[in-house]
């Protein structure tokens, strides 16, 4: 069965991160976005920095434990000029401030897998906003940071200079929706709200191995659109295999926070 998962979809999570993005950007300030694996974080910011305008400097060092400051600056010089990074870190760094400076709009750093960045380079980050900022309250650029984990949170100066927003996962509706623009005819909406109600299917791609896995069950049964009965057929084997990732009180924390609105804000100290 063929599915086709490449689609836009407006979900509460994708629109707290759109309106969590534009505020740093105007702002240009300092953004920690947390959420699971597999939870679209990386996609929405995307979007919502293609949405905001904002030219984007993205550090190309894949081991982000080993990121550092230098590789910022390097990243900064490169994406927004043509000119070669100064060798030594105080002659990086001027480069970068005139470059900040000198940007016709605003600039937004986007880091993915941040919950993996030393501490030092985290302080460094709040002193790079600083770097063009020719004495203003504000920064110098905007600073998004993606993981899996609220990053900011594990050095408290840098913590109480930024926002954080964690992703709550997909709702309910979401997924059904979600299922039935990647399958069409081909899942019953029966089956797609069984699958909507296993906590596990919040996961965008824990989500898309429960509809492969109910496809393979239709399959084997002689084809047709997936049913109920294949769908539960196909949790009860995927639960057998993996363990839930998410226990019941996450789950509950999870449906509180999309009622609530989900979003959690430090203030900018």
């Amino acid at each position: 069965m063929n599915m086709n998962w490449d689609f836009d979809m407006a979900t509460l999570d994708a629109g707290r991160v759109r309106d969590a993005v534009a505020a740093a950007v105007a702002e240009l300030g300092l953004l920690s976005i947390s959420g699971r694996r597999g939870s679209g974080k990386t996609l929405s910011v995307w979007r919502a920095l293609e949405r905001s305008g904002a030219t984007v400097v993205e550090p190309i060092r894949l081991d982000r434990e080993r990121l550092t400051l230098a590789d910022v600056l390097a990243a900064i010089v490169r994406d927004l000029s043509t000119e070669r990074p100064r060798h030594s870190n105080e002659a990086r760094a001027g480069q970068a401030r005139r470059l900040l400076r000198g940007a016709a709009g605003p600039v937004a750093l986007l880091i993915d897998d941040a919950h993996g960045l030393h501490h030092n380079t985290l302080r460094g980050l709040k002193r790079l906003r600083e770097l063009g900022a020719r004495g203003r309250r504000r920064g110098a650029l905007a600073i998004v940071l993606t993981g899996q984990s609220d990053a900011t949170s594990r050095v408290p100066e840098v913590g109480l200079r930024s926002a954080h927003l964690a992703l709550a996962g997909l709702t309910a509706g979401e997924i059904a929706g979600a299922l039935r623009g990647a399958m069409g005819a081909g899942i019953e909406e029966a089956a797609a709200a069984r699958i909507a109600q296993d906590p596990r299917a919040a996961n965008w791609l824990d989500m898309q191995a429960l509809a492969r896995a109910a496809a393979r069950e239709a399959e084997l049964r002689g084809g047709g659109p997936v049913t109920a009965a294949d769908a539960e057929k196909a949790l009860g084997e995927r639960r057998e295999q993996t363990a839930p990732e998410r226990d019941g009180a996450d789950d509950a924390r999870r449906m509180a926070a999309v009622r609530a609105g989900g979003r959690a804000a430090r203030s900018a100290a």
